[in-house]
């Protein structure tokens, strides 16, 4: 490797590195925020929308392709994570196969976030207007507390 490559190549590393382990920690500190209880997120959600049986019912269909793309997308990223670590533990430099995973990794969760956003959007036919209104301040309010610096 030619000498002047050798900052950039380690920079590129500590920047894959940093972001699978800011991936992973996102992830660990979003599930154990007691505010949003992540196991029962919709559950949560529902009762604060104040649904109804019947509106229940209605996004049945939707809470289903939601959570089995979630599910597999989640799984996805668990083992991609895996893969990562492996990489990081046998190249123990940005190699191909480290930049393989983090973008699949980036992928998987851009994906996520795209079902996640659909599904909310997907409400709006169950929902009133007030119920709909509440949703989105919400989803508002979940994105912009993960930007706030403390």
């Amino acid at each position: 490797m030619r000498p002047r490559l050798l900052p950039l190549a380690l920079a590129l590393a500590a920047i894959a590195i940093i972001s699978a382990a800011s991936s992973f920690l996102t992830l660990r500190l979003v599930s154990r925020d007691e505010s949003y209880p992540a196991r029962d997120y919709h559950e949560w959600i529902h009762k604060k929308l104040n649904m109804t049986a019947e509106q229940e019912r209605r996004s049945l269909a939707s809470e289903r392709r939601y959570e089995e793309t979630k599910r597999h997308l989640e799984e996805v990223i668990r083992l991609t994570n895996s893969e990562l670590a492996e990489s990081i533990l046998t190249d123990k430099s940005y190699s191909p196969s480290v930049e393989k995973s983090v973008a699949e990794i980036h992928n998987a969760m851009g994906q996520l976030q795209k079902a996640t956003l659909e599904h909310i959007f997907e409400l709006k036919e169950v929902l009133d207007t007030e119920q709909y209104g509440h949703l989105i301040e919400l989803t508002v309010q979940g994105l912009s507390e993960n930007t706030r610096r403390d």
